[in-house]
């Protein structure tokens, strides 16, 4: 199945709505050399002088790819005392979509920053928001790595390219409307996306979307989403192999891919979820695995 397919298939199936976000802090993370301007401690002073700001504010100024590990992990062990952080980190985006690029072009790729991610939000129960203010940022995606634990709640990112004046413009807005407004996630980033040129984009993205698509993936692996065909596929191999036909009737065979496409997709949750660990996630993301599966055969039929 084309990616443009799948996407549109995986949109047509309801996922759960996002968690309540409740972060008690913005830890900014700069990354930028010296010569450049300070867009993330610029954010610190105004987002501090805004009348109704009441969150917190830390800043970590790095120099090198250790120097955001460290700040990372700081803020990690800090998670105890100060709570779960907004992580916002302002850097530049790689135009080969592979990570952050720091001062002399040193990179930090989304894999790399992956497993960091990963510790940070399990240390907040799965609650951690990335804000990643960087030139085509979107492929934070990237840092997702099935079957490990997702490395974050929710994502803002840029599609695009963007001047530094509207980024910073478009942050102002994010915070604004989150933390002042009390407008949820989501909405917060339309706001923001409504400060930038036409040209110009940014992304939200959330656990339900990540697995709406991730259940894609797993049930376009199995061939359950274009039965038929694979039905087909499958009988004409046994018939050259054993010389016998396949002995599963269609509604037989339906049957039995669609209880391996369950099994797959709560597999898929449970590791992602960490439903070991957390087992509130369970019922917290409310995802539930026959449903999606059902929405996404019917969605198939509706996508042909």
């Amino acid at each position: 199945m084309g990616e443009a397919r799948r996407r549109r298939k995986a949109e047509a199936v309801h996922a759960p709505t996002l968690p309540q976000v409740r972060s008690a802090r913005i830890a900014i993370i700069e990354w930028l050399a010296e010569d450049e301007r300070r867009t993330g401690a610029e954010l610190k002073v105004r987002l501090e002088r805004r009348p109704g700001h009441a969150l917190p504010i830390e800043l970590y100024p790095c120099r090198t790819k250790q120097d955001v590990f460290d700040a990372l992990a700081s803020i990690t062990r800090s998670v105890p005392m100060k709570g779960t952080p907004i992580l916002h980190i302002e850097a530049h985006g790689s135009v080969e979509y592979t990570g952050f690029i720091g001062p002399s072009s040193e990179e930090l790729t989304w894999e790399e920053l992956g497993d960091p991610l990963r510790v940070l939000n399990t240390a907040t129960r799965f609650n951690l928001v990335v804000v990643a203010a960087a030139c085509l940022s979107e492929a934070i995606l990237f840092a997702v790595q099935m079957p490990k634990p997702i490395p974050y709640l929710a994502a803002v990112c840029f599609r695009t390219e963007v001047v530094p004046g509207r980024l910073l413009d478009s942050m102002l807005e994010l915070y604004r409307a989150l933390v002042i407004d009390g407008r949820s996630l989501q909405e917060a980033a339309e706001r923001a996306d409504r400060e930038l040129s036409g040209s110009e984009l940014l992304r939200f993205t959330s656990v339900p979307l990540l697995m709406r698509n991730a259940a894609a993936y797993v049930m376009d692996d199995l061939g359950a989403c274009n039965f038929d065909n694979y039905y087909a596929s499958m009988a004409a191999k046994v018939q050259i192999r054993t010389g016998r036909p396949l002995q599963y009737t269609p509604a037989a065979f339906k049957k039995v891919m669609r209880d391996a496409a369950i099994e797959a997709v709560e597999s898929a949750l449970r590791l992602s979820l960490d439903y070991e660990h957390f087992p509130e996630n369970r019922l917290r993301f409310g995802f539930d695995p026959k449903q999606f599966v059902d929405d996404m055969l019917r969605a198939e039929l509706r996508t042909r």
